[in-house]
Parts: structure tokens; C-alpha cells; sequence
């Protein structure tokens, strides 16, 4: 068969956004403004701090350097785990669903399976930063519920550095807490500045990018008032066949390359096959992977067993949909076990082995969750075939 990726018409390039210099001039004068406001919180905290890195330095001597460093690498966690902290804590006032948690080596997510929350080791480095997942559960009132789960990260970081230089002065007896308490401050002061600047990191609009996206009124905020709905109702196990027709059509534009477009036409994709529109689904799918580059590393596993699934099963290209499953990581937090099945048993399927394929898809259907609504579908479809 031929490789349908070199068959699929190339995607036309995405139009220059017109709100680009403006946007990086706001940048621009935000994060001078916050680098300032910080700088002048910061000199009285770190003169605070001074006494206490004398008597630490007269305690310890040579080993005060890797002490200093023990610190600032703790405070530096502290400050990243508040943060994320607040997103979730955001995401419960706002009444939507804890799905994952990681900061550093820390992992912390809901199995989707049992609805248990698990804690374990963080394996992606590309998340070692930090990140929280929380999805809405309803469709009421979206716009400002997620204003709500953003901006808890940014306040958390605020009041963090609020208690901690609060606090700092009142434990001078004390020079290693002290130390600790002025350095979690500046860390998490910082971490509220960098992550209110409206930019991208590693994949991930700030928490700035977001905000202002959602305040404004422009294609980019209609985009994510469309997709927040729909992943009320994936998350609420309604089939995608079912979702509103122009919801769906808003969530794949603009056309602007961004990781927030390949989602939107990743909603397309399922709601288009659960339809039985198979073409359009494939169209939709080509897009998802022409701007896969775009997506965050961690979470790209995802496009890639999706792929495979429909090269195998729709487009009967085993060859495609080999490779593809060949090159996913042996474990991946994106890529849950029975996407990975659905995907071999379309892989079976296009090499003639129906049997075989019906096997796999029975089994995978024993542990998919009743809310995978679009998984389990894909799965029945080739058990009963």
C-alpha cells in the first residue's frame, strides 16, 4: 500500500496572525513591569537574607556553597509544586475534574480507568518544569471557570512569596529556615512573574498567554470557548458523533499552526469518524499530523497511536501503522493501554488477520473506561467485525 502521508495534500500555510506585535509589545511591557515590581520586593528580601548566609557561611565554612545550593534547588521544587498546586486547586473551586499533577520527578494523576488518584515517578523530563490537568465535567459558564483554574497558579506563587518573606524576619534565630524562607519567596515570586508573561513554553501557552487569550474577543478565544465544551462532554462520555456540528467547526479555527488548532482538529477527527464521515475524519487527521511538531513532546505519543489506528483500519496501510507503533515509547503517560491495543488491532486487521484483531479488541474493551466513549466504539467496531 501506499504511505497515505506522502499521498495527503500538503496543508496550506497558516496566515500571519495581525495581532502579533501587538501581542509581543503587551509581552514586552508586562514582563518589564512585573521584572521591576519584583526587583524592588526582592532587594529588601535579599538584604533580610544577608545575615542569615553570614552565620550559615561561619557554621559550615567550605560546605556552605553546596548548603546555598540544597536551598535554592529546594525552594526552586517548592515553588513549581505550589504553582501547580494552585492550578489544581483553581480547577476544584471551579468545579472540574483532577487529572494530572506532575512537578520534577513528582507524578501525581487519575487513573482513568478506576478513578483513583495514583502517585508515582515523573519519567518525561520535558514535564520536569511542571504541569496540571483538570477537565470541566459540565458546560456551564466555561469561559470564567477556566479564568479560575488559570489564574490559581499565579496567585498561589503570590501568596506563597507573600507568607514566606512574611515569616523570614520572624526566624532570624534560625539563619537555615530563614535562608530557606527568603529564597522560596524570590522563587516563588518569580515563578508568578514568568508565568504571567503571555508567551509559549515548551508547547504550553503561560498562564499570561491564557488569560489574555480568554479576556479577549478574538478567533483564538472563540477557538477555546468551542474546544473547553467539548471536552466537557468527552470527559462526560458523550459520543463525538453527537457534539454540536459548529462547535466543532470553531474549534479548528484559525488556521494558525498552534498546538491549540492540531487539538481542535484532533476534536474534529473523532467527531467526524464517529459519524461514519471517514474522509473527512482522514482530512482532519492529516492536519493533526502535519502540525504534530507543535505539540507538546510529552503528549505527542497520543498523535502517533491515533495515526496508526487509522492507517491500519481505514486506510489499510499496515505498513504505516506498524511504523507508527514501532516508534512509541514503551510507556508513555499520553498513550493508555487500550489505545495502544485499539491501534495493533487495526494493524492486524490490515494485514488480514481479522481474528486476531477481534481478539485484541475484546480484550481492550474488558479495561476501557464507559466514559472513553470514542474508544470503546472504535473497539466494538472491530470485535463484532
Amino acid at each position: 500500500m501506499t504511505d497515505p502521508s506522502t499521498t495527503a495534500p500538503a496543508p496550506a500555510p497558516a496566515p500571519a496572525s495581525r495581532s502579533t506585535w501587538p501581542a509581543l509589545v503587551v509581552g514586552a511591557l508586562v514582563g518589564a513591569g512585573l521584572a521591576f515590581a519584583l526587583l524592588q520586593v526582592a532587594e529588601p528580601m535579599l538584604e533580610a537574607g544577608r545575615p542569615a548566609r553570614r552565620a550559615l557561611r561561619a557554621r559550615y565554612g567550605a560546605l556552605f556553597p553546596a548548603f546555598a545550593a540544597a536551598c535554592v534547588i529546594l525552594s526552586a521544587w517548592l515553588a513549581l509544586a505550589i504553582h501547580e498546586l494552585g492550578h489544581a486547586i483553581g480547577g476544584r473551586l471551579a468545579r472540574f475534574r483532577f487529572q494530572l499533577l506532575v512537578v520534577g520527578p513528582l507524578r501525581v494523576e487519575r487513573d482513568e480507568r478506576t478513578g483513583r488518584i495514583t502517585v508515582g515517578l515523573n519519567r518525561e523530563l520535558s514535564l520536569y518544569g511542571g504541569v496540571a490537568a483538570s477537565v470541566p465535567l459540565d458546560t456551564a459558564n466555561l469561559g470564567a471557570r477556566m479564568a479560575v483554574v488559570v489564574a490559581g497558579g499565579p496567585v498561589a506563587s503570590v501568596l506563597l512569596a507573600a507568607v514566606a518573606w512574611g515569616l523570614a524576619p520572624f526566624v532570624s534565630d534560625a539563619p537555615f529556615v530563614q535562608l530557606q524562607l527568603v529564597a522560596l519567596g524570590l522563587m516563588s515570586a518569580g515563578t508568578a512573574c514568568v508565568t504571567l508573561l503571555p508567551m509559549r513554553s515548551g508547547g504550553f501557552s503561560t498562564d499570561g498567554a491564557r488569560l489574555l487569550r480568554l479576556a479577549r474577543q478574538g478567533p483564538a478565544a472563540r477557538r477555546e470557548a468551542a474546544t473547553l465544551p467539548l471536552i466537557a462532554m468527552m470527559s462526560a462520555g458523550t459520543p463525538p458523533r453527537e457534539w454540536p456540528e459548529a462547535m466543532v467547526r470553531a474549534a479548528r479555527e484559525p488556521a494558525d499552526a498552534s498546538v491549540e488548532e492540531c487539538f481542535g482538529h484532533l476534536l474534529a477527527y473523532m467527531h467526524l469518524l464517529d459519524a461514519g464521515r471517514v474522509a473527512e475524519a482522514g482530512a482532519a487527521l492529516d492536519r493533526v499530523t502535519a502540525l504534530r511538531g507543535v505539540f507538546p513532546p510529552a503528549f505527542a505519543p497520543s498523535l502517533d497511536v491515533e495515526a496508526a489506528y487509522f492507517a491500519g483500519a481505514h486506510r489499510g496501510d499496515a505498513a504505516r501503522a506498524r511504523a507508527l507503533l514501532a516508534q512509541l515509547p514503551a510507556k508513555s503517560p499520553a498513550v493508555q493501554p487500550w489505545d495502544r491495543a485499539r491501534a495493533e488491532a487495526a494493524a492486524l486487521r490490515a494485514e488480514g488477520d481479522v481474528a486476531g484483531a477481534a481478539r485484541v479488541a475484546s480484550a481492550a474493551l474488558e479495561s476501557a473506561p464507559a466514559s472513553a466513549a470514542f474508544v470503546r466504539a472504535r473497539l466494538e467496531e472491530m470485535a463484532t467485525r
